[in-house]
């Protein structure tokens, strides 16, 4: 039966507070959920830092909303806008992939698809690392 289930649910702060500690990872799963060993992503992001000393690109997101939450907190704190103005939300990002607006795989274009214009746009709502790209 389902409806006993106990999920983890998001209540407050913001995606990028909660990715320094790790617990955004735990939205939507079953409070029994044995704790991991390590995080989502983090075997990539050892290797992109080994390879080039680089961040990992999922990261980018996430530190972009940070920065973006700390000059909210540093507005306030100076009186620059009012403690409730800030939104719950502070950044809402979404993934855009080309695809091929005239083709029956729209996945799959070339440059000369580019040049005749026949691609587009798409918002794509997947979860951090379920791309098809690397």
């Amino acid at each position: 039966d389902n409806s006993s289930e106990r999920i983890f649910k998001l209540i407050g702060g913001t995606k990028a507070s909660l990715a320094g500690a790790g617990d955004s990872s735990w939205e939507g799963l079953n409070v029994n959920t044995p704790y991991p060993l390590t995080r989502p992503f983090d075997h990539q992001r050892r290797a992109a830092l080994r390879s080039s000393d680089t961040l990992y690109c999922y990261d980018l997101p996430a530190l972009f909303e940070a920065a973006v939450e700390q000059e909210w907190l540093k507005a306030a704190k100076n009186g620059s806008i009012g403690a409730g103005s800030r939104p719950l939300m502070v950044l809402y990002s979404t993934e855009l992939v080309v695809k091929n607006a005239n083709s029956a795989s729209p996945d799959d274009w070339t440059i000369q698809d580019y040049l005749n214009g026949d691609l587009e746009l798409v918002q794509v709502n997947r979860g951090a690392g379920a791309n098809d790209v690397g």
